[in-house]
């Protein structure tokens, strides 16, 4: 899906906030609030800030780790990416393009209705008739890391998880036999 989108400061924005939502599963309503001044990039990955909305600064928020070991997407490289084309090292990290600015970003964030829009223009590109949504990026990346043996633990502290029941919700099958039942039985 993200392959598909052109190489403008548009491409270059939407690739980075789809893979920044698949790489750290943080809320859809946290990536657009996003600043350039809550993230620390590092040669392991990047740290991100994330104090709103659930809490804000005041009651300490939470940081959200994104290892750079993940070649395919390179998050962190993405991001790095995005900040050089914005030509700022603060304000809003997802910010908009109006149409009649051409290909160049305004200093307003990217909105939740901007967000699906983002969502369902690159979804078409990809010719994907499945829907799916900005949402998909966190269930997805929880069912990828929620693997049989895994810690529940990193995926609680990405995804600002307090209770241990509400990551099955998020859970998608993917082929049945993973975490099948039948799985490991003893003979009788």
């Amino acid at each position: 899906m993200i392959h598909q989108l052109r190489r403008g400061n548009k491409g270059v924005r939407d690739r980075t906030f789809i893979i920044l939502a698949f790489c750290s599963a943080m809320r859809l309503s946290e990536l657009p609030a996003l600043h350039i001044e809550d993230l620390t990039i590092r040669p392991e990955g990047m740290k991100i800030f994330v104090g709103e909305p659930k809490g804000g600064r005041s009651s300490g928020g939470r940081t959200v780790t994104v290892s750079r070991e993940n070649h395919e997407f390179r998050p962190a490289t993405n991001v790095e990416s995005l900040i050089r084309r914005l030509q700022s090292d603060k304000g809003s990290l997802f910010r908009t393009i109006p149409k009649k600015n051409g290909d160049t970003f305004s200093d307003t964030r990217l909105s939740y209705g901007g967000v699906v829009l983002l969502f369902k223009e690159t979804k078409d590109k990809a010719g994907i008739k499945k829907n799916i949504s900005p949402h998909s990026t966190g269930s997805g990346h929880i069912t990828q890391a929620l693997k049989p043996g895994k810690s529940t633990d990193p995926v609680h502290k990405n995804t600002g998880h307090r209770p241990l029941h509400s990551l099955p919700i998020y859970l998608r099958e993917v082929d049945g036999f993973q975490n099948n039942s039948s799985r490991g039985l003893l003979a009788p």
